[in-house]
């Protein structure tokens, strides 16, 4: 997306473009005045609006910076058995032990 196109749908950018639209909309509407400087107070007051909501909202994306990507996670796994994990964030090292006594286990009927 262009840096103006960021400015126009940008709040402040909507909301003088908003105020510009009402300004000409009731300098329009209604009962014409007997005075032309009302008129003209009407068309400066809705370029005002126009030009400093697009200005404030290009100052605000002009300082606001992109996002950083996320750091890449390493994972680390030792032992003949170790799984790699999916969905966390960050470093994962995982190291799976052997059993210093297999045999016990065996005769004891566990299965883990």
């Amino acid at each position: 997306m262009s840096e103006w196109a960021k400015v126009v749908t940008h709040p402040l950018g909507l909301a003088g473009f908003a105020l510009f639209v009402l300004f000409l909309f009731l300098r329009g509407k209604g009962h014409r005045s007997t005075s032309p400087g009302k008129d003209r107070i009407f068309i400066v007051v809705g370029i005002c609006a126009l030009f400093g909501g697009l200005g404030l909202a290009y100052l605000q994306t002009k300082d606001s910076k992109p996002a950083s990507p996320p750091p890449s996670t390493e994972q680390i796994t030792h032992g003949p058995n170790s799984p790699a994990v999916s969905g966390v964030k960050g470093d994962v090292t995982i190291t799976i032990q052997e059993d210093p006594h297999p045999e016990k286990r065996k005769q004891s009927g566990d299965n883990k």
